[in-house]
């Protein structure tokens, strides 16, 4: 099974490789992120084992995403902006990122079935 994982440099992401790289019914990981909020430093140990594979993506770019999502039977979706204060400053990337982004991916997985 090929898993795509968006959001993998945060907290939870990185976790969430983590374990999956870990068991053995999953072939290849696709961690996705565009390191905003995101460490790249968060998937050290993961980038090591040969299953996974970081692309610096946002998922706001849905032909980048597409290109991405087609070649895997499963998403993980953990890809948001999530500080609050910037999302006062700047409340139009969080709605582009956390609605239009989410959207995409929601599309892209039922297109893909």
């Amino acid at each position: 099974m090929k898993v795509i994982v968006t959001g993998a440099a945060g907290f939870i992401g990185s976790h969430v490789c983590e374990r999956l790289a870990k068991e053995k019914k999953i072939k290849q990981i696709t961690a996705v992120d565009h390191l905003k909020d995101g460490k790249l430093v968060n998937l050290n140990y993961v980038l090591e084992s040969k299953k996974v594979k970081f692309i610096k993506c946002d998922i706001r770019n849905r032909k980048k995403i597409s290109k991405i999502i087609t070649k895997h039977d499963a998403v993980i979706h953990l890809a948001a902006l999530s500080d609050i204060v910037p999302s006062i400053e700047n409340p139009r990337d969080y709605l582009e990122t956390n609605i239009n982004g989410t959207l995409n991916i929601l599309e892209l997985m039922r297109k893909k079935k």
